[in-house]
């Protein structure tokens, strides 16, 4: 279910919305939030600076990304998401870290 949300979140954020914080995101992993029904999106941002505004976009959206996922997994009652943007740097520098 988690790749499932993976795509149709990325497509969503890759263009779908129409709102200029979200551009530019895409979504590096989803997961399970530990002891809950909701599933952790996070997405990376290219510029840190735009950090703030772009959660407040995605606090926006999050009503149609939830039914754009209800969609994607076929169920009528979609998880609840919870996102986490992080900086491109601090990808860059865990994958530094796995070399």
């Amino acid at each position: 279910m988690c790749r499932q949300v993976w795509r149709r979140l990325d497509i969503a954020l890759g263009g779908e919305l129409d709102n200029a914080a979200l551009q530019g995101l895409w979504v590096n992993a989803v997961f399970p939030e530990p002891g809950g029904n909701a599933l952790v999106v996070e997405v990376i941002v290219d510029d840190p600076t735009r950090l703030r505004d772009v959660m407040r976009a995605l606090d926006s959206a999050r009503g149609y990304l939830r039914s754009e996922v209800a969609h994607a997994i076929h169920r009528k009652r979609a998880p609840h998401l919870r996102f986490i943007a992080l900086p491109l740097a601090a990808l860059e520098a865990e994958e530094d870290d796995d070399a």
